[in-house]
């Protein structure tokens, strides 16, 4: 038995799968095929996209059948997706709110070792030959130190700082959680 039929982008093949054993499943790459997508989107009940285009034209095209739109990123761009349509036409707009914290975390703690260490100013000594600065980039380590971060968001900081060999302090605008740390 079928759920209806669900447009999506090309995803991990697993997921693709699981899909498609519970709805009849259509895979159009927006950017690839915007036309085909365009066709599509009238034609579905539910749409999971990162990032194709939703407009009040097609909800209305769709004539009541599309149902929900599923964003697989953190936010819902207002340009992607037309959310006062949405609104007018009873068209739940989801999201995945947290889903990139630890992708987002971990970018931000490799790029305050790359400060700490002169990782930047360094490569670029080396594309330019200049062997003999080496002793600028020595930097330092950040294990013993206490490090800072204001306005985490929805980035936990135990994903941040799993594992780090520094004291964390976290300031949250909102209080989000209780951090146990």
């Amino acid at each position: 038995m079928s759920l209806g039929r669900v447009l999506v982008e090309e995803f991990q093949a697993e997921v693709l799968k699981w899909l498609r054993e519970r709805v009849d499943l259509v895979v159009v790459n927006p950017w690839v095929e915007p036309q085909r997508w365009e066709l599509e989107v009238v034609r579905a009940d539910a749409v999971i996209s990162r990032k194709g285009k939703i407009t009040r034209e097609q909800m209305q095209r769709s004539g009541g059948r599309l149902k929900i739109i599923a964003r697989t990123g953190v936010g819902v761009d207002p340009s992607r997706v037309d959310l006062e349509a949405a609104k007018e036409f009873k068209i739940w707009v989801t999201n995945q709110p947290g889903s990139n914290a630890v992708s987002v975390a971990e970018l931000v703690f490799g790029q305050m070792i790359a400060l700490v260490r002169h990782t930047h100013a360094a490569n670029r000594a080396v594309r330019d030959n200049r062997w003999s600065d080496y002793l600028k980039f020595i930097g330092t380590e950040l294990a013993g130190k206490t490090l800072g971060i204001v306005g985490l968001g929805n980035i936990v900081c135990g994903s941040l700082c799993a594992g780090a060999p520094s004291k964390w302090l976290c300031w949250f605008v909102i209080p989000i959680f209780r951090s146990r740390m």
